[in-house]
């Protein structure tokens, strides 16, 4: 699924970091030159004030020092304007990534399409408003553009979602009761739980966590759902942490699988077909977390056959060296003695 794909391209497209880092940059230079500036002629403004006879020049000299404070407080309005700036956007671009999430991480309620829509539209009319006036290059203007046009496949990808999650109850043929608990209460309480646990910050995990708490309660509080059997609600508690994975962002594991390549790329060279798919059984099969499951074992809830065993029954024995470099071995070793 793209679901973090269309999420990553938007932010990126979202480049406003480096125009306002240059303007900000250069009017901080010429703050810097002018506080020189300045603490020149006020040294030299405190030299003068002790001689009488040059009060015609040090008059100059303050007229100087005002039209320096006037440029002075011109640019450090333009630096405060910047600053706003960076925070409208930094904070449209945070909320865009907050939000786009088929529930609510701050209630665990379900969001709908259109409320993701709304709140999309939103952000970038914050985000369009600030780059016209920051009047910067129309480069940027066309990334804003292209990561406007990502909206509609972000939309489709939280409506896929729930088409997914309709396609799935509807064969489990559930009764209409527990169909809603689990839609509105198991399914938040279990994304939530995984979305927590990849926050940045421990302020924003504790604030997930707590909502995932929360709904684990009013689950447990919930009589029809406390009915059901324990095997029943594991079952379904299992059927539901499958669908709820699907939207999941890439996590670090997905990352560091990626970097892993990455460095096989940097270090071997292009990897053909068969090189890459021998990396990917062995990653899938062969390593182990410190719990001791592979990959494979934790994706379809069952022990695999050892990989090793399995090489050795299908790998054909290795050949006996040629007669010839038997032959040259011994002549060396008689060589060496």
């Amino acid at each position: 699924m793209q679901y973090n794909t269309k999420l990553a391209k938007t932010k990126k497209a979202i480049a406003t970091a480096g125009p306002l880092a240059s303007k900000s940059g250069k009017f901080t230079k010429i703050l810097e030159k002018l506080n020189k500036l300045k603490a020149a002629k006020t040294k030299q403004e405190a030299a003068l004030s002790l001689k009488e006879e040059k009060q015609k020049q040090l008059s100059k000299l303050k007229q100087e020092v005002d039209q320096l404070n006037k440029e002075e407080a011109k640019v450090e309005a333009s630096l405060l304007r910047i600053s706003n700036w960076e925070q409208a956007v930094s904070f449209a671009t945070s909320e865009i990534s907050r939000n786009y999430h088929p529930y609510n991480l701050d209630t665990g309620e379900t969001r709908t399409v259109e409320d993701l829509s709304e709140i999309l539209e939103s952000q970038f009319e914050t985000i369009k408003k600030v780059v016209k006036e920051m009047n910067i290059s129309k480069k940027c203007l066309k990334r804003i553009e292209k990561a406007y046009k990502l909206v509609p496949q972000m939309l489709t990808t939280l409506r896929f979602y729930f088409n997914d999650v309709d396609a799935i109850l509807d064969i489990q043929s559930l009764p209409l009761e527990i169909e809603n608990i689990i839609r509105g209460t198991l399914a938040p309480a279990l994304y939530l739980e995984i979305a927590g646990k990849k926050m940045q910050t421990a302020e924003k995990k504790h604030e997930i966590l707590k909502v995932h708490e929360e709904l684990i309660g009013k689950l447990k509080t919930n009589k029809i759902w406390q009915q059901i059997d324990e095997d029943e609600q594991f079952r379904l508690e299992k059927l539901t942490l499958e669908f709820v994975q699907v939207s999941q962002r890439s996590s670090s594991c997905v990352e560091g699988r990626n970097s892993h390549l990455r460095l096989w790329h940097h270090g071997v060279g292009t990897l053909s077909s068969r090189k890459l798919k021998s990396i990917t059984v062995a990653h899938n099969y062969f390593l182990k977390r410190g719990e001791g499951t592979t990959a494979a074992e934790r994706f379809f809830g069952k022990k695999p056959k050892d990989l090793f065993q399995y090489l050795l029954n299908k790998m054909p024995c290795p050949v006996r060296p040629r007669q010839k470099f038997a032959r040259q071995k011994e002549v060396f070793t008689m060589a060496v003695i």
